[in-house]
């Protein structure tokens, strides 16, 4: 439940996981294997421009400047505001203020919208949930190794940096989807997954009976990355199911989490086997 309620935007994370070690690129690490799983330590957010009578701000990490107007920001100094915008079209970063409900925020200060999680019998609700399922699933996994990721939404630098310094024989990344089946990644934008490791991970699945898709993303999740960068490694991707995703409260159920997880600890022990 923290790791879904801590406010955690790009370049001022602060989601912290137990028993992870912390690399120099200030990414979090847990276990060892030459397969590694990858998941993002990072959301979206703002970061304060101007204070005084008017408090700006622009938008960090791929956030969407009309997506945060009239949201509840909570910052890293646990400030809290509500993003307003005299304009109702064409919203840039240059025409959001901020309304302060508690706390102070100066200039450079990073925010994000608030969390506001909860965890009922089937569901596990939250704002912004897309960016932290992964994290919130995988610091559990106890087989393989996983790489919580810095910067995943601004252009994958902790996973570059990463792995321009170890080699793997194997990448995972998990991402989100919106349809009802967990995916398997067969491409998106940037590059074409690891046909071999996409079949294998399937018919792992086939066997636990878990219901999968195999899915084509138009998004850029980063299957490119591990391929040319350092030595290389083949990649692929496993997608979790998420409703309402971009939108206020995004929500997974409880079963389709405990899936992901049964999945990617049989995918672990698979390979572990293996090498």
């Amino acid at each position: 439940m923290e790791i879904l309620n801590t406010v955690s935007p790009t370049g001022r994370e602060q989601i912290k996981i137990e028993n992870a070690k912390t690399d120099k690129f200030g990414n979090l690490t847990k276990g060892e294997g030459k397969t590694l799983f990858v998941c993002s330590i990072d959301e979206p957010g703002v970061m304060v421009t101007t204070t005084g009578d008017k408090i700006c701000v622009v938008t960090v990490g791929n956030q969407k400047a009309d997506d945060l107007v009239n949201k509840k920001i909570t910052f890293t100094n646990n400030a809290t505001a509500i993003v307003r915008c005299e304009k109702k079209e064409e919203i840039k970063d240059t025409d959001l203020t901020l309304e302060l409900l508690s706390g102070q925020v100066d200039t450079g200060d990073f925010g994000a919208i608030s969390p506001d999680a909860t965890i009922n019998e089937t569901e596990i609700i939250a704002n912004n949930l897309s960016y932290k399922i992964g994290a919130y699933i995988l610091k559990d996994i106890e087989k393989g190794k996983v790489l919580f990721a810095r910067e995943h939404n601004f252009g994958f630098k902790g996973l570059r940096a990463h792995l321009s310094e170890n080699d793997y024989e194997r990448v995972i990344i998990i991402s989100t989807t919106e349809r009802e089946k967990i995916g398997i990644l067969a491409k998106d934008k940037s590059a074409v997954a690891d046909v071999n490791l996409r079949d294998t991970m399937k018919i792992i699945a086939g066997e636990m009976g878990i219901p999968v898709d195999v899915e084509i993303s138009e998004e850029n999740l980063g299957l490119s990355v591990p391929q040319t960068t350092g030595n290389g490694a083949i990649s692929g991707g496993i997608l979790i199911p998420v409703k309402n995703k971009g939108k206020m409260y995004e929500s997974c159920s409880i079963k389709t989490a405990e899936n992901v997880k049964r999945l990617l600890l049989k995918i672990a022990e698979k390979y572990d086997s293996i090498d």
